[in-house]
This record gives structure tokens, C-alpha cells and sequence, in this order.
């Protein structure tokens, strides 16, 4: 909801600043790389009812780099 907010403000002409704790921006949103094969994690797996997340992939012009799957796996 931070990097929404903070892209919406500033597509909206205000000045923004981000901070975050670790030195990555994201939050609980992220990848690891284990050696060429990247883990991605989050609060949780994001279905095709993620509607506003699949909306700001394709208004920041980065819907082409998500994989669907057809199948999601839980341990």
C-alpha cells in the first residue's frame, strides 16, 4: 500500500520521499535470488482477483514480466 500511495502522489504532481527499514523498498513484497532462480514472497500469493496489484503492474508498465502458473503449492 506504501509504494501505491507514494506512486499515486507523485503521478499526481507531489514530491515523495520512501523510507523503509531494510535496503530494499517493497515491505513484506520481495524476491531472493538463490543462485539464478529468484523466490518471490509476500503477504500472499497473488491470484487474478488481485485486481488493484495487476492494475499497478500494467499502469508501471510491468504486467508483461509476471508468470502465470496454473497450479500454486503450499507447504
Amino acid at each position: 500500500a506504501g509504494l501505491t500511495a507514494a506512486y499515486e502522489l507523485a503521478t499526481s504532481g507531489c514530491e515523495v520521499t520512501l523510507f523503509e527499514m531494510r535496503n530494499e523498498l517493497g515491505g513484506k513484497l520481495g524476491g531472493l535470488d538463490t543462485g539464478g532462480q529468484v523466490h518471490e514472497h509476500g503477504y500472499h500469493f497473488f491470484a487474478d482477483y488481485c485486481v488493484n496489484f495487476l492494475e499497478s503492474f500494467e499502469r508501471l508498465g510491468l504486467r508483461h514480466t509476471l508468470e502465470a502458473r496454473e497450479a500454486v503449492k503450499f507447504l
